[in-house]
């Protein structure tokens, strides 16, 4: 064979060598079947070999899971926190990671799944930091709050009085499912014009929208926004014709917004196709939200501010989240990259009698890694080389899509249900004469 003919056949024989040689190393590693139970184990086994142990005593967070979250989080401009919705230790937990975010870190905002005027009202005095100022507002405005517990208006409370940032320290990035405090916030406004159809709406309002479903209820389904007309919306914006770029105007824009968005899951529950578009623009309203108090914050001077999220799980996942949208958390982390810092997003997870993850289909091997009776936090990050290159074989799509959209779990054993004890006291007697 000449030398020239003999490099030819070595070139030809070296893709045939790896593609053995890869053949045979996947031959060496286990095949695990989605779902299994020696699956269940292997990856329950790697979430303990990156577990953290975390306790909250007296307001502050300890232990070797705190110290891993304070690595986390030295360099992050945005902490977005996925949770499950009245629960009372996510709150706490919150109030106790904004503390050391705040001290150590220079973080002054916190932006909740929220309503923007409940939001806005809340950081201004009487209400800003007063924990019982709030919860007679909650009390006098049942549909004011997104989540009235007494945890989230302490974490609420919380922000208002360890801020020092320049704008609001408490962002509502969410749609309104409340009118009557919004329309009280417009007719305390300088130079507001009352209209027929503000006396009709809040007429209507001052009736009906003074109760509240019952806490763990979804707003979406039960909430007072979806008996109002958006027509009727619309025509109180074009009575008072408040300018643009006002207080007022955001205030009537925001209801439009928020009816619209309600329109949609309504006429998509009769059977037209736009589930979709609820979704879409629901997400796109938090988008825009955070970006009107981002641009307002840096307005004021500063460069970079970093704001601690907390949102149900669906809106904040890395990439698209489980209803196919690109989320809220997503578009934060990507800004945090367009920034030159970090984003870090954090999952939570229950464990006990009353919820647990373990009990979710795809997720058993996060309940077989940790303590139903304690916190830990799963360094998911460090799981996913793993995973990308199959040691584990094909993971559950729902499984995959937690440890692809959060970098970190925390998982809370004994959780409980939130309370509402501010919200629900007795209303203080009138003065005797």
């Amino acid at each position: 064979m000449q030398r020239g003919q003999l490099r030819g056949a070595r070139s030809l024989l070296a893709p045939l060598l790896i593609l053995t040689a890869a053949s045979s190393l996947q031959a060496q590693q286990p095949r695990f079947e989605t779902g299994s139970r020696a699956q269940q184990r292997v990856l329950a086994d790697a979430m303990r070999q990156n577990s953290y142990p975390l306790s909250l005593q007296d307001g502050v967070l300890r232990g070797p899971g705190f110290d891993f979250l304070a690595r986390r989080s030295a360099n992050a401009q945005f902490v977005v926190v996925g949770e499950e919705h009245f629960v009372k230790e996510i709150p706490e937990f919150l109030s106790a990671l904004f503390a050391f975010l705040h001290e150590k870190h220079g973080f002054n905002y916190l932006a909740l799944e929220n309503d923007p005027v409940s939001a806005h009202v809340a950081s201004l005095p009487p209400l800003r930091g007063d924990l019982q100022a709030l919860g007679r507002y909650a009390q006098q405005y049942p549909n004011a709050f997104t989540f009235p517990t007494d945890q989230e208006l302490r974490l609420i409370a919380d922000a208002g009085r360890w801020s020092q940032g320049k704008i609001d320290p408490v962002w509502g990035l969410d749609q309104s499912f409340g009118v009557l405090h919004a329309l009280d916030r417009l007719q305390a406004l300088p130079g507001f014009r009352d209209t027929p159809m503000f006396q009709q709406l809040h007429q209507e309002a001052l009736a009906a929208d003074t109760r509240r479903p019952p806490s763990g209820d979804h707003p979406d389904q039960l909430d007072y926004m979806q008996s109002v007309k958006l027509a009727d919306l619309e025509e109180l914006r074009r009575q008072i014709d408040a300018p643009e770029g006002s207080e007022a105007r955001f205030i009537l824009d925001n209801l439009v917004a928020s009816s619209q968005i309600y329109g949609y899951y309504l006429r998509s529950e009769a059977g037209e196709l736009t589930r979709y578009a609820n979704g879409f623009e629901r997400e796109q309203m938090m988008k825009r939200l955070f970006m009107r108090q981002y641009h307002a914050a840096e307005a004021h001077g500063e460069h970079n501010p970093k704001v601690l999220l907390k949102f149900g799980g669906w809106h904040v996942f890395r990439g698209l989240g489980p209803s196919q949208l690109q989320t809220l958390g997503n578009f934060v982390t990507e800004l945090a990259t367009a920034n030159g810092t970090d984003g870090l997003t954090v999952g939570v997870y229950l464990r006990g009698p009353w919820r647990d993850v373990g009990k979710q289909k795809g997720m058993e091997p996060i309940a077989a890694a940790t303590d139903p009776s304690s916190w830990t936090v799963v360094d998911f990050a460090a799981l996913r080389p793993a995973i990308r290159a199959e040691k584990f074989g094909a993971l559950d799509p729902t499984l995959l899509s937690h440890i692809s959209g959060f970098d970190v779990a925390l998982v809370i054993g004994g959780a409980s249900e939130a309370t509402e004890s501010l919200r629900s006291q007795p209303k203080p007697s009138p003065p005797k004469p």
